[in-house]
Formats: C-alpha cells, sequence, structure tokens
C-alpha cells in the first residue's frame, strides 16, 4: 500500500472507531440521565442520593464526550502528506512498532494488512518525545531504546 493511502486508511480507521465512542458514550449519557429522572424522593445511598450519583455519571460522560469530540476534530483536521519528520499524521516506524502520530492514544492497536500501527497522541509521553525526529534518531523512554528507522 502506498504511503498516502496507507496514512488516509488509518485515519479513516480512527475516524470510524471515535465516532463509535461517541455514539456509546451519548447512550450511556442518555442512559444516566434518564436513571437521574427516574429518581425521586429521600433513597438515598450512604453519602448522596441516587439522583445525585446518577448525575455524577452524566457529568463523566460529558467530560468525556467532549474530549472525543476534540480528537475528533483534530484528526480530521490531519493534512495528509509525506514528511521525514515526525509531527502530527505521521507514520514512524521502529525496530519493533510503528506508531502514528494522532491526537489520541488508541486502545488497541490499528491493523492494516499484514502491518499493526499505534495511534499514539502527540500529547502523549511518548507522542512528546517522538514528535520532530527523523530516521536514524532515538528516543530513551520507559528504559528502553527506540531506534526510529522511517519517518513518513
Amino acid at each position: 500500500m502506498e504511503k498516502i493511502e496507507l496514512k488516509r486508511t488509518l485515519i479513516a480507521k480512527c475516524i470510524e472507531i471515535l465516532e463509535s465512542e461517541i455514539r456509546e458514550t451519548k447512550k450511556a449519557m442518555d442512559d444516566a440521565q434518564e436513571e437521574a429522572n427516574s429518581h425521586k424522593g429521600a433513597m438515598e445511598s450512604r453519602y448522596d442520593t441516587f439522583k445525585e450519583e446518577a448525575q455524577y455519571k452524566v457529568g463523566a460522560y460529558a467530560r468525556k464526550l467532549v474530549l472525543l469530540s476534540q480528537q475528533l476534530s483534530q484528526i480530521q483536521l490531519i493534512k495528509i502528506g509525506i514528511t521525514t519528520q515526525a509531527q502530527l499524521g505521521s507514520i514512524v516506524e521502529s525496530e519493533e512498532k510503528k506508531y502514528f502520530l494522532v491526537g489520541y492514544l488508541g486502545p488497541e492497536p490499528i491493523q492494516v494488512g499484514e502491518e499493526k500501527y499505534f495511534p499514539i497522541s502527540i500529547s502523549s509521553p511518548i507522542g512528546k518525545m517522538l514528535l520532530n525526529k527523523k530516521a536514524g534518531e532515538t528516543v530513551h523512554f520507559n528504559g528502553k531504546i527506540i531506534k526510529i528507522i522511517n519517518v513518513f
């Protein structure tokens, strides 16, 4: 697969994953709100009323939704091109792994053909270390030396 097409495929898969997470989070938030609305009266747990506990869940889901939406927006803004220096949207190949520098840290690698690409946030510790690096450079992370083979 050509490099530009590979990037398009990875971006599309990241968008698909994030959109799915957004749908699931919205549903969970709606369910929590429905639960909060169903509690009336003075039924209380040890610390808060059941309604308050459900409202806390709604708030947590709302915060997660904002974060996911920001991540989705950032990925949609990636300009697809070839570069020799790691930046947002770059693929960084090391001796052990292939990283895709995007706006979020993916829970699982993304499979494209026979290869696995690990989506990592450019604001994560490893993402910060890889940012602006070129092929042939090394970074030290978690006691390991990561040798960069290719950046595009």
